[in-house]
């Protein structure tokens, strides 16, 4: 196993070790899934284990699940000897769905008991006894008179009754849950300011979507080509948002350049868009975190700019999905329009600029 401050990519199987114990902290809000975040995770997983069951090769990826920020106490109590203590910073609806999980594979054997004995319940909650004492009960498969967290109980009967519904090949889905699943753990600095931290976590909001991700990889082809990096991302940008015209993604000045005082025109090539956004003020200073986290959150629009105000609109479909429309009429026909799937659909073009580009300009 991995040192405790190191970045650790984890199986499920690794994660509920027993040689590592996991803390809800009492400022973290109380468990919120309900059945839409739970059952996507299920349906998630379990296309992924049936199409891994029905490939010709079985060296399929590991499934990256997301990532688990931690702070590892200093020192442990009593109860906990020898074990490693992480404070869970983000991703603890995660990762006690995944606890609550595991106790329902539990309870209807759906694997070998060789499967299923290295695994422990290493989640409690700080100050919480209710839903501590609830996930043990589950987990333990126990009966108690005590009050337990509501929640934690109903997110239980939601897996049930979707595994049943769903009929789902329990045997294949554990295997590959404990085998194939992964998530990143990531501890954050012992010296980290934690109250600050916490104020950028809440600031951010989310984690990145796929179509954020996939721009980073389709990018990687421009490595120190400021010019082209700065022109790709603020076309990439400008389509994102399928709730307004392409234009309004623009800065005012580089939208005069591009598209003409009153939007007839339209960029004859790459270059002049890479002009009129190297020679925006705007782009010449790198901006600060907090400006990135600001950006990502409100979509910025000249406050005396009309259209920018009214010319807004209901897209009926996002931005993941235009996406492999448009790879799946410009290159490939076979591509699935699985939006689970963007990253790997997008593997065909990944380090072909050209084709990147072409793809782009064509959104």
């Amino acid at each position: 196993m991995p040192l405790s401050n190191d970045l650790a990519l984890l199986t499920i199987e690794q994660l509920f070790s027993a040689d590592s114990h996991y803390v809800i902290p009492i400022y973290q809000r109380n468990y919120a899934w309900g059945a839409q975040e739970i059952e996507q995770l299920i349906r998630d997983i379990a296309d992924a284990a049936e199409a891994l069951k029905n490939a010709e090769q079985q060296e399929d990826p590991k499934y990256y699940l997301g990532s688990l920020v931690v702070y590892v106490r200093d020192g442990a109590d009593s109860a906990h000897q020898g074990v490693i203590v992480y404070e869970t910073i983000d991703g603890q609806q995660r990762y006690t769905t995944l606890s609550i999980l595991l106790a329902y594979l539990k309870k209807v054997a759906c694997c070998s008991e060789q499967d299923l004995s290295p695994l422990h319940l290493n989640l409690d909650f700080d100050s919480r006894p209710k839903s501590a004492r609830t996930l043990h009960n589950l987990f333990q498969q126990a009966q108690s008179n005590d009050p337990e967290e509501p929640s934690i109980r109903a997110a239980f009967t939601i897996i049930e009754r979707y595994f049943e519904k769903e009929n789902i090949d329990t045997n294949n889905f554990c295997r590959y849950l404990l085998q194939r699943v992964t998530i990143l753990r990531v501890p954050v600095p012992t010296e980290t300011d934690l109250n600050h931290y916490f104020e950028i976590m809440n600031n951010r909001g989310e984690q990145l979507e796929k179509h954020e991700v996939l721009k980073a990889n389709l990018m990687s082809v421009y490595s120190g080509e400021t010019a082209a990096r700065n022109g790709f991302s603020a076309i990439w940008d400008a389509c994102a948002d399928m709730n307004r015209y392409v234009q309004l993604g623009f800065s005012s000045e580089a939208r005069k350049a591009l598209f003409g005082e009153q939007w007839l025109g339209f960029p004859a090539s790459f270059e002049v868009i890479k002009c009129a956004i190297e020679t925006n003020p705007d782009t010449h200073e790198k901006p600060t975190l907090r400006e990135i986290i600001k950006r990502r959150r409100f979509h910025h629009t000249d406050d005396n700019d009309e259209k920018a105000k009214e010319q807004r609109f209901d897209s009926i479909i996002d931005f993941s999905n235009f996406l492999l429309h448009v790879l799946k009429v410009t290159v490939d026909n076979a591509v699935s329009l699985d939006d689970k799937k963007l990253l790997q659909a997008f593997e065909i073009i990944k380090n072909d600029r050209k084709k990147s580009l072409s793809l782009l300009l064509t959104c």
